[in-house]
């Protein structure tokens, strides 16, 4: 995060000791839950569902979140950030659901729709401070090289390409194979596509990169 400058006055007020026992305890009841296990005893994952509400929340939220992104306004270089942001949501509404289940604000395991609203409250805190991280970020010459990759792999077929085309059209002053797919590496971490094939080699010059809507 990026977040404004405080002049504070020095103060010698610290947590208060209930504060870092109800933490304490919180956390010791996180650990203090019980995960399912197969007949090997192995982990398995625990599915948890949302309630009637939740489900209503949810859907109102993400489509709110992807109108922005599809705004004509809206600034390409923070299309990969805002696809992110939707798995944060879904992690953060579990984190959430978490803390309140353990502490007794709620008694199913079923994410409602207090959990999804302030999972998207921490979204909406992330996504402004995303505004001006990434105002900074393309400043620099690496994000121009990311701008200039995607403008021109979007104007592609499928919106796909190779690292031999890049190198072959010079994208992004790409000149060999290793620019080209260390650019696709910077494209897949910044949220802007992935490789068709999941389990191909990425070291691949013919693997096929596609661009993400």
């Amino acid at each position: 995060t990026l977040p404004d400058e405080v002049h504070a006055p020095w103060t010698d007020q610290s947590i208060s000791e209930i504060s870092l026992k109800a933490w304490e305890s919180t956390v010791q009841k996180l650990w203090d839950l019980v995960p399912n296990t197969d007949e090997n005893g192995l982990l398995v994952p625990i599915i948890l569902s949302m309630t009637v509400d939740a489900k209503f929340w949810w859907q109102r939220l993400i489509n709110l979140h992807r109108e922005e992104a599809i705004d004509q306004l809206f600034a390409d270089h923070l299309k990969g950030p805002w696809a992110k942001f939707e798995g944060y949501a879904g992690r953060l509404a579990l984190i959430i659901h978490a803390l309140r289940f353990v502490g007794n604000e709620v008694s199913t395991e079923q994410i409602d729709e207090i959990s999804i609203k302030n999972a998207f409250v921490l979204v909406d805190y992330f996504k402004q401070h995303a505004k001006r991280i990434y105002k900074h970020l393309r400043s620099t010459e690496q994000d121009k090289r990311i701008f200039r990759a995607v403008r021109w792999i979007a104007k592609q077929p499928g919106r796909a390409t190779e690292a031999r085309k890049l190198i072959a059209y010079g994208v992004a002053g790409v000149k060999d194979k290793k620019q080209a797919l260390n650019l696709f590496r910077d494209l897949i971490d910044r949220g802007h596509g992935g490789f068709a094939a999941k389990d191909g080699n990425p070291e691949d010059s013919k693997q096929q990169f596609i661009l993400y809507d």
